[in-house]
């Protein structure tokens, strides 16, 4: 990615420059007379060998690069993936797939380390509708400005910060909002609910000493069934839960697995780690501002709610 000056408006402005964000930008610049503009709140570290080397993908946890979000208290974990290219051996990201577009493309502009605080909006004249008009942004050096956006602000920042950002706007459950000092613009309670997320168990295995060269990271994958998983939606879900019917559907299907097992090791401390995840978690959680627009960069509280599904918990503890 790049960094460069803000534009004062553009015709669509992408908040995020993550997989959607960019794929989105990228089709929207096959229209060469629509200016688009890309707005990424992390630095450009394209270079960065943290980021090219897929087996270093634990390295970045905790650091600048990570967002270091947090559960409320939960008995859970967190996975973490990176994918390789194939031909390339690195790390296959958004920003290398995309980055090139921009060669070609001058009505694209990708700009770093612009963090949007919130979308600004307005009620229009004639439909009475509220309408997103643009974004306010901060720079790396704490500078605020806005961008207006004369077609459309399109939010891609993530299943964590796209919430976040709407409720710092005044959009989300009006409870919500009042309690951190925020004006309702638009009361829509389903803002930050039904958060879904894979948890993961790991245990760590002791190695003997290796002699000769063992290759870190992702040795084995397997998605897997324990052969038993048919009875558990008739067993835990109610005929009128809307989740039956999807969970029937996996459940019962002999072809689609419930969880997946992966082995990877760590030569250098000789350490092999086992682990599980299920496919398809049934818990729903919820993503909320745990402050107002006094302090953007405050984390949002996140309660996945691991496990509140008993399907969920049945279906690991069988695994394990």
């Amino acid at each position: 990615m790049e960094s460069a000056h803000l534009p004062s408006s553009a015709n669509y402005i992408v908040v995020g420059g993550g997989t959607a964000g960019l794929v989105v930008a990228s089709r929207l610049s096959e229209i060469p007379t629509v200016q688009v503009l890309v707005l990424e709140a992390g630095l450009d570290k394209t270079s960065d060998p943290q980021l090219q080397n897929p087996v270093l993908w634990s390295s970045l946890c905790g650091t600048d690069l990570d967002w270091q979000f947090k559960t409320v208290s939960q008995v859970s974990t967190r996975p973490y993936t990176a994918t390789i290219d194939p031909e390339s051996g690195l790390r296959s990201s958004a920003d290398n797939q995309y980055r090139s577009l921009k060669k070609n493309r001058p009505n694209l502009q990708i700009v770093t380390g612009a963090t949007v605080d919130r979308i600004l909006l307005s009620n229009d004249a004639v439909s009475h509708e509220v309408l997103a008009t643009g974004v306010q942004v901060r720079l790396a050096d704490g500078k605020l400005t806005e961008i207006k956006a004369t077609k459309e602000v399109i939010l891609a920042a993530g299943a964590f910060q796209t919430p976040k950002l709407l409720e710092l706007s005044g959009i989300g459950n009006k409870t919500i909002l009042a309690r951190h000092g925020i004006t309702p613009i638009i009361d829509n309670p389903g803002v930050g609910e039904n958060l879904q997320n894979h948890s993961m168990y790991v245990q760590p295995v002791g190695l003997k000493p290796q002699e000769g060269t063992l290759t870190a990271g992702l040795q084995a994958l397997a998605f897997v069934r324990t052969g038993d998983e048919a009875d558990l939606a008739a067993k835990h879900l109610s005929p009128t839960d809307p989740e039956k019917v999807t969970c029937d559907d996996i459940l019962r299907n002999p072809e689609k697995a419930s969880a997946n097992f992966f082995v990877s090791t760590r030569p250098t401390n000789n350490v092999a780690i086992l682990g599980v995840i299920q496919c398809h978690p049934l818990s729903r959680g919820s993503i909320h501002i745990s402050s107002g627009t006094d302090d953007p960069d405050s984390k949002p509280e996140v309660d996945p709610r691991f496990y509140s599904n008993p399907v969920d918990i049945e279906l690991m503890t069988r695994h394990l």
